[in-house]
């Protein structure tokens, strides 16, 4: 199946979310605050985000669910830090086994067991996923403004993709200046072709200026890239990367050829397709502020839910 749009995923979160019991809405103040007043049923995250995700069969026991919410990468990184606690029994407190008539994928179901989630089990399972960057910003967006916007929202996840798109430009940039070296390709005309072609040879200077803001001599242009910008030219690299690979012989003319043209191409597909040009898709705060921006904002959302108990 096809992935959501961001507007389909925040449409079915909203409408989709459920109160453990209306009642309670009418008196707040005595609402306990370690009881989740909200969850998400499993069957319709599974038809909202698919099979993968979300599998047709959930598993029902408890070591399953407790690794599913662990950390995928094998040690913390800049994108997923290690914030979950591990004091938390996941299963008993944010999962509810519940049986009810429900529908998966258009197949009827008259009485099937189905799971209630708690926000935060809705979080842990969001958080491990860059392809859920969205849904991990709608599950902690109360923290930031309880009352966020589809709009507002949307900013605050193009600002967090840009976390895992830099690692991801990371390690190809690392490759690609393993091959300059290796190539004893000379250094400033490597630096030159690698931002003149994507920036149309705009300095970065003028990019910062143009966007009215400074960027330091000592920042990489790519701290401030948007996430349109990053994955462009992530994807750029890798291509230039394969083919420098495939192309025998191979010389230092030839690598910055092949540079080149997968970066001049990819500036123009981006123009074409996203219509905004890659010096335009620039912001002021640097992507390591905006990481700890949410490492903050993640922390908050685990003081406040993690020790909740779904009803």
């Amino acid at each position: 199946m096809p992935a959501p749009s961001k507007q389909e995923i925040f449409t079915t979160l909203n409408t989709k979310r459920a109160k453990t019991d209306d009642q309670l809405s009418l008196f707040p103040e005595t609402y306990p605050e370690n009881i989740s007043d909200e969850h998400w049923l499993y069957s319709d995250l599974h038809n909202l985000y698919g099979e993968i995700l979300f599998p047709t069969q959930p598993s029902f026991s408890a070591h399953i669910w407790q690794n599913m919410v662990m950390p995928t990468t094998p040690k913390p990184t800049r994108a997923f830090p290690k914030l979950q606690p591990t004091n938390i029994d996941f299963f008993n407190n944010h999962t509810a086994l519940i049986t009810h008539p429900y529908s998966l994928d258009n197949h009827q179901f008259k009485h099937a067991k189905d799971f209630k989630l708690s926000r935060y089990a809705c979080w842990c399972m969001s958080r491990n996923n860059p392809n859920m960057i969205f849904s991990r910003t709608y599950f902690i967006a109360p923290i930031i403004d309880p009352h966020m916007s589809f709009e507002q929202m949307n900013a605050y996840c193009y600002q967090f993709a840009r976390i895992h798109l830099r690692e991801q430009l990371s390690r190809q940039e690392k490759i690609i200046n393993a091959i300059a070296y290796k190539n004893k390709i000379d250094f400033n005309e490597f630096r030159r072709i690698n931002r003149a072609a994507l920036f149309a040879d705009y300095s970065k200077s003028h990019i910062a200026a143009q966007n009215d803001f400074y960027i330091s001599r000592s920042t990489p242009l790519a701290d401030h890239m948007g996430a349109a910008t990053l994955y462009t030219r992530t994807q750029a690299l890798e291509n230039a990367i394969a083919k420098i690979n495939y192309t025998q012989p191979i010389n230092s003319k030839k690598i910055l050829e092949i540079i080149f043209t997968e970066l001049d191409s990819a500036r123009i597909n981006m123009i074409k397709n996203l219509h905004i040009r890659p010096e335009d898709d620039i912001s002021r705060t640097p992507v390591q502020k905006t990481q700890s921006l949410l490492m903050q904002t993640e922390r908050d959302f685990i003081n406040k839910y993690a020790h909740q108990k779904i009803r």
